[in-house]
């Protein structure tokens, strides 16, 4: 079994990590603050993946199963978990290059299983490089619209590649663990 995790900057990232489940067909399990109303910093992280939930293998497995409700009994190994760590830069450069490097993780009990994925400045930004209307106001509508219109993961990583995002990467990977999906 493989446990995708994504961590996300905020909403529009849940968004994403939502639709590339259903596109995918696997389980992405998300995990931000306040359903992502709330948003991480690239600064933040460091501290996100070491405390609370990424406490270590016990907290995360406790939280894990309180959130899939009962779907879930066998304990998780470290080994089966994936987590993705969905950030703007934001203007941030001091810090993207400790978390592109994942040394900003270096005391985080899932250093190993950690996959910094980067938005230079911003998901948004990106977004728009490709030609993908995404207006200030109303940013997770336009993100459940614009990937709609999208409709699957290639084509985003097509409109994404060579862009300032880490994004095609992510998807690349988790289709790694996507027995069912054809390409």
């Amino acid at each position: 079994m493989i446990v995708i995790v994504s961590v996300d900057h905020g909403e529009c990232e849940r968004i994403l990590c939502e639709t590339l489940s259903q596109w995918l067909r696997i389980g992405i399990f998300n995990v931000s603050r306040e359903g992502g109303s709330e948003t991480i910093s690239l600064r933040e992280a460091r501290d996100f993946l070491k405390e609370g939930v990424f406490k270590d293998l016990n907290a995360f497995q406790r939280y894990y199963r309180s959130k899939q409700k009962g779907r879930f009994g066998r304990s998780i190994s470290m080994d089966e978990i994936t987590v993705f760590v969905i950030m703007d830069v934001d203007g941030d450069g001091r810090s993207m290059k400790s978390f592109r490097s994942k040394d900003a993780f270096r005391d985080s009990a899932f250093y190993d299983r950690i996959i910094p994925i980067l938005n230079n400045p911003s998901m948004d930004a990106v977004f728009r490089d490709a030609g993908v209307d995404i207006p200030e106001g109303g940013k997770p509508e336009a993100y459940r619209r614009a990937l709609n219109e999208i409709g699957d993961p290639e084509e985003l990583c097509r409109l994404l590649e060579g862009k300032n995002s880490d994004i095609p990467m992510m998807i690349r990977e988790i289709e790694k663990h996507c027995p069912d999906f054809q390409h």
